[in-house]
């Protein structure tokens, strides 16, 4: 039937994140450091400031190489490219430029994986250094808003990058843990569900035993009065008969053991019934579906009466959830249509609702546990149960083997 309850979209919102977080933290991209190092002083299409030396070279080579460190010691690297982007503007000039491009990474590597004291010496050791740089290349009489915008670029940026970078992984630990949380709670859930009909399937397996082991007692215990000429015939029936009384006790005290009042709600269970009263029940619960204001369209094969108790049970037991789902769910004004047949062998429920509340998303499950319920009930049978959301409502089919011995053999 439709419900109301959205369902949670953890990992849907924050999709993006875990590809993006891959994608940085693959090894393969901290080598691309080389190629940006190599590249400006070895690219024909680079002109760097001066000639290119050895010198330059080992220093490019180095700034590349702490760059692939930084994923372990990002604020130490940032503390030596500082180092050696002051040095580079002394004896390596044409290194500087690739070194500060690898400096401003590494700084947002600081942004990504660190907060507080680190980031902020890393901030400021950043601004000192390629203070020292821009102004030992354009001169102390250079434009100060040149200076401060070359700053901002140079250190804005990566802070940025490396803050958003920093907010995806927090919002994908944030996702995973919901996620898990969810899992674990729809978990628990349907263990708590699926013991509850459980509980009442025990509860009614002792009434079925007990309605046949009472009526072997009864017999017993007149046969024995008819045969009392016949000693060791009376023995016999009093044996069955104690026999059968001691069963009685024992079942009662093992449904006790079962039953567990906080997981087996009183309704959810579904009385002994002979074959009259389980057409009763069956007119109950529609009736009680049509004063609630729903319109209740039923078509019952006659034949469905010739089922075993189980069978009785499990069945009306479908129907009772399915019309209570329509209830709560669909509201006044819904149309239900329930067919129940014996196709040969096999017992097919069909139970769908169209109209009703206009607010119910039919598109997601029933918030209770009754659905667990009723598949669980439905596969002990060895049947199956698919429950869905159609354009117009809410749609419960379930088949059953019709005898215990069509169970075993599926």
């Amino acid at each position: 039937m439709t419900s109301s309850r959205p369902r949670p979209t953890y990992g849907r919102e924050v999709s993006a994140a875990p590809r993006t977080l891959a994608f940085v933290e693959h090894p393969l991209v901290r080598l691309l450091s080389f190629v940006l190092a190599l590249g400006y002083l070895g690219l024909p299409g680079v002109v760097p400031p001066v000639p290119v030396t050895g010198a330059d070279w080992l220093v490019a080579l180095v700034s590349a190489t702490l760059v692939v460190l930084g994923r372990w010691a990002p604020l130490g690297v940032v503390l030596a490219q500082s180092a050696l982007l002051l040095a580079s503007v002394w004896w390596s000039l044409a290194a500087a430029n690739p070194v500060q491009m690898l400096l401003v990474v590494s700084l947002a590597d600081v942004a990504f994986r660190r907060r507080g004291w680190p980031l902020a010496l890393a901030v400021g050791v950043t601004v000192a250094a390629i203070s020292v740089k821009l102004l030992g290349s354009v001169g102390t009489t250079g434009d100060a808003l040149t200076l401060l915008f070359q700053l901002g670029v140079n250190v804005g940026i990566p802070l940025l990058v490396g803050g958003y970078m920093r907010l995806l992984r927090q919002a994908a630990v944030e996702a995973d843990r919901h996620v898990a949380e969810v899992e674990l709670r729809q978990e628990t859930e349907t263990r708590a569900a699926r013991a509850a009909e459980r509980t009442a399937i025990a509860r009614e397996l002792h009434d079925l035993i007990a309605h046949h082991v009472a009526s072997i007692a009864l017999r017993a215990s007149t046969a024995r009065h008819v045969a009392a000429q016949e000693p060791e015939v009376a023995r016999a029936l009093e044996d069955i008969r104690a026999t059968a009384a001691n069963t009685l006790s024992e079942l009662r005290g093992l449904l006790a053991v079962l039953r567990d009042p906080r997981v087996v709600d009183a309704d959810a269970t579904v009385a002994l019934m002979d074959a009259n009263d389980f057409g009763v029940a069956l007119d109950a619960l529609i009736d009680r579906t049509r004063q609630a204001g729903l319109s209740v369209e039923s078509e019952v094969d006659p034949q469905i009466h010739t089922l075993d108790l189980v069978r009785r049970g499990a069945l009306v037991r479908v129907v009772q959830e399915a019309l209570t789902n329509a209830t709560k769910h669909a509201g006044p004004g819904a149309r239900v249509t329930l067919e129940i047949t014996l196709d040969g062998n096999l017992v097919r429920i069909d139970i769908a609702n169209t109209g009703g509340n206009s607010d119910a998303r039919p598109h997601e499950l029933p918030s209770g546990h009754g659905l667990l319920g009723m598949r669980e009930r439905i596969q002990l049978l060895g049947g199956t149960l698919v429950a869905g959301a159609e354009p117009a409502g809410w749609r419960v089919h379930a088949t059953f083997p019709a005898t215990a011995e069509m169970s075993r053999q599926s």
